[in-house]
């Protein structure tokens, strides 16, 4: 892995808590991130930046009814819009996490140029789900298309966590890596026969 000045950076292997499927979820995501990036897949962060810009406003409206100036029975009107709004805008966040951006994370990257046709452009996405009770991680990684090849392309697999982790809680870093490699390869053949 390189730093920003592409610079080798090496680190010891993190040992992660077996028990804790949360921990163990974002470990798995943040190497899935880091391979995607690798590749030169760069994030886009305008739907990050989006919610905690709304998360931010919503929150600049409950702190505006909490120090508004004129006590309580004066600004009864301006007390209930500053309610209604703080509670519309977070219902909106809440919507958009649970319906629109489900489990994903990286959603979704920049465009990339296809490397089999020239003519083409696509975002990655990568949705992964660890349940509580489950030891099979979910993955997804969907292409979404424009140009010749518009529509969505997705490639799945479910992985046995216990499979990509050593008895010391550290991450099987090259075995994931191979898998997520394999995970773009058979993305990048749909979208080549999408294309013909």
């Amino acid at each position: 892995m390189k730093d920003g000045w592409g610079r080798k950076v090496f680190h010891l292997p993190k040992q992660h808590d077996l028990l804790d499927p949360g921990q163990l979820k974002r470990a798995f995501d943040e190497l899935a991130i880091a391979n995607l990036h690798e590749l030169g897949y760069s994030e886009s962060h305008i739907t990050t930046c989006l919610k905690i810009y709304v998360g931010i406003f919503t929150c600049g409206i409950s702190l505006f009814a909490q120090l508004y100036p004129v006590e309580y029975p004066d600004h009864h009107d301006v007390m209930i819009a500053c309610i209604a709004g703080y509670f519309s805008l977070s219902a909106t966040l809440h919507v958009f996490v649970v319906f629109f951006e489900k489990r994903s994370v990286l959603f979704p990257t920049q465009r990339v140029a296809s490397r089999c046709c020239s003519k083409s452009n696509y975002r990655i996405s990568l949705e992964s789900e660890l349940t509580r009770s489950s030891e099979t991680l979910k993955l997804v990684l969907r292409a979404h298309g424009s140009g010749e090849a518009s529509g969505t392309l997705r490639v799945d697999t479910a992985l046995i966590v216990c499979n990509y982790i050593y008895e010391d809680g550290s991450l099987a870093h090259s075995k994931f890596t191979v898998l997520i490699h394999a995970m773009l390869m058979e993305l990048e053949a749909r979208f080549l026969e999408l294309v013909r």
